[in-house]
Formats: C-alpha cells, structure tokens, sequence
C-alpha cells in the first residue's frame, strides 16, 4: 500500500501559501476593485476556500502581469535591438498571428519551430530574468507571484493529464514554500523520495501512475478532464447529499 497526500488539498495548500504571501502586498484591494471578487468573499478567496474562484482570480491577476511585461518588453525591444533582430520578431509575431486562422497542435508546433519564434521567445525569456533578478525588488517580488502561479497552472496540468513525472516536479518545488510559510506538516509527510524510487521497490504501480491512475477521468469525451482523487471524493459525496436534501424535500411536497 502506497499513502499519498491528497493532491486537491495540496493544491489549496499552494493557494493558501500564495494568498498569504501577497495578500497584505495589495493583491486584495486588487481583486476587489478591479471587480474580479466581491469585498465579502476575498478572503475566503485567497485562502484558498472557494477553489474555482480562486484559481481563476489568480489567471486573471497573472494574465494581467504578464500582458505589462510583455508591453514593456515590446519597449526594450525599441530600445535595445537592432534593426536585423526587430525583423525576426515582426516575423516571429506575423508566424503566431496566423495560428488563429488554423488553431491545431500540427499548426502550433509548426509555428513554435521557426527560428524566428524560437528566437523572439528566448529574448523574451532573458527579459522575465531581468525582471526577475535585476530590476529591483518590487519586480523580484511579482514575478515571485508569477513563478507561483505557474506552479499552480502547472500542478493543474500534471492533475488534469495524468502527467506523473510533472507531479512529482511540483511536490519537489512546493515543499520549500511549505516549510516557510508553516505548512510542516505537509512537507514532512510528502514522501518524494519513496515516490522517486517506486520503479525499484513498486514497478507494477509507477506504470500505474505513469498510466495516470494517481487521478480520475469522468469522462471520455475531454482528455484534459483528469482531476485528483480527492477532489473526486468531495464532489461525489456532495452531489450525493444533494440529490438526497433534494429527495427529502420532494417526499415532503408529495406528503403535503
């Protein structure tokens, strides 16, 4: 028998970490004034109470950062290239427009291949260093924000498609957060390295993870659907109170 943290809750830990080390850096009056979450509720939000809520006032907050970044990368690029690399990202930013006329994976790594784009988004890449490590530490701290949504998109990624390995990065990463941030507990029960070791000591259930069986597929009909067993138990234990609080009640009208 392999024990395992539940991953749902383990992501809520990270919305919780991520709550409280923004919060009081006016990530509140953010959310609130910019209309993404209610003054009633962003507390809940940022602790990570209301999942759906909160993942998606993160990707707004973080689309927004990143859409400055990038309007500030377009003026380095003014400033500090020369005509020949503008050219290759003028082009690099043509090849991309084009994907939304034919939006497909074949298309899509078509495009991501170019010299061009490969070009522009290492620049790109450099840049996000630079705000990361040398333009002081009001830019540091955000991109701090950045970095760990990140995470959390991709801790829901590695949920949604089964992806173990991609699993396992994220738990490598999330336990410094954890231990400074007071989570001990969690990070002294994720047991990495029985996981990193199941090939020798559990072969049969490393492909079972591997296959994906470390979280659920509901449906067949959306592959990116895959979400983690302990979400899956909250769900299904909530859907069955309401179908029975909903039975209750309909046998006390017909009573009636």
């Amino acid at each position: 028998m392999i024990l395992c943290l539940g991953f749902f809750h383990t992501i809520c830990t990270l919305l919780r970490i991520i709550g409280r080390r923004f919060a009081d850096a006016s990530l509140c009056d953010l959310l609130v004034e910019a209309g993404v979450v209610v003054q009633g509720s962003v507390s809940a939000v940022l602790d990570g109470r209301h999942y759906n809520h909160t993942v998606r006032a993160h990707k707004l907050v973080y689309e927004a950062l990143l859409r400055m970044a990038w309007k500030h990368f377009e003026d380095h690029v003014d400033l500090e290239f020369d005509d020949a690399d503008k050219i290759i990202i003028d082009d690099a930013l043509y090849n991309l427009s084009q994907l939304s006329t034919d939006l497909c994976e074949n298309q899509w790594q078509s495009v991501i291949q170019l010299e061009s784009v490969q070009f522009m988004v290492n620049a790109f890449e450099k840049f996000m260093n630079f705000l990361r490590t040398s333009n002081g530490p009001l830019s540091t701290f955000w991109m701090s924000y950045m970095d760990m949504i990140n995470l959390m998109l991709d801790t829901i990624r590695a949920s949604r498609e089964g992806n173990w390995d991609l699993h396992l990065a994220f738990i490598r990463s999330i336990i410094p957060w954890c231990f400074a941030y007071d989570h001990c507990n969690y990070s002294h029960y994720f047991p990495v390295s029985q996981m990193s070791n199941l090939q020798q000591q559990y072969p049969g259930i490393k492909d079972e993870f591997v296959a994906g069986s470390f979280s659920v597929q509901l449906s067949n009909y959306n592959p990116f659907g895959r979400i983690p067993v302990d979400q899956t138990i909250e769900e299904t234990i909530k859907k069955t109170q309401k179908h029975l609080a909903v039975s209750k009640v309909s046998a006390e009208i017909l009573e009636l």
